[in-house]
C-alpha cells in the first residue's frame, strides 16, 4: 500500500482513538508527522532512555518483548487509556 493510502487511513482511523507504539523513534516520528496534535501518542521502552520516550506524550518503561511478563506488562498501561491501536517493533 503506497505511504500516502496509510498516512491517510491512518489518519481518518486515529481521529477516534489514541496510539502506543513499541516501535522506534523513526515510527513514532512518522506517526506523529502524520496525525498531528489529533490524538496522543504513548510509547513504551525497556529502556528510560529510548530516544522515542523523549518525543511522546507520555512514555512507560515495560519488560523486554522476550520476557514472559511482557503483554501483562502492556495491557494495564492499554486499558488505563484510551488506547486503540498498538504499533509493535517491526
Amino acid at each position: 500500500m503506497p505511504l500516502l493510502s496509510v498516512t491517510l487511513y491512518l489518519h481518518s482511523l486515529l481521529m477516534i482513538m489514541n496510539l502506543i507504539a513499541t516501535c522506534g523513534l523513526t515510527c513514532v516520528e512518522a506517526f506523529k508527522e502524520a496525525i498531528g496534535d489529533q490524538i496522543r501518542v504513548f510509547a513504551c521502552d525497556s529502556s528510560a532512555e529510548a530516544p522515542a520516550l523523549q518525543t511522546v506524550d507520555e512514555a512507560f518503561i515495560v519488560l523486554r518483548i522476550e520476557h514472559g511478563g511482557y503483554v501483562d506488562n502492556l495491557l494495564p498501561i492499554c486499558n488505563d487509556r484510551p488506547i486503540g491501536l498498538q504499533v509493535p517493533a517491526l
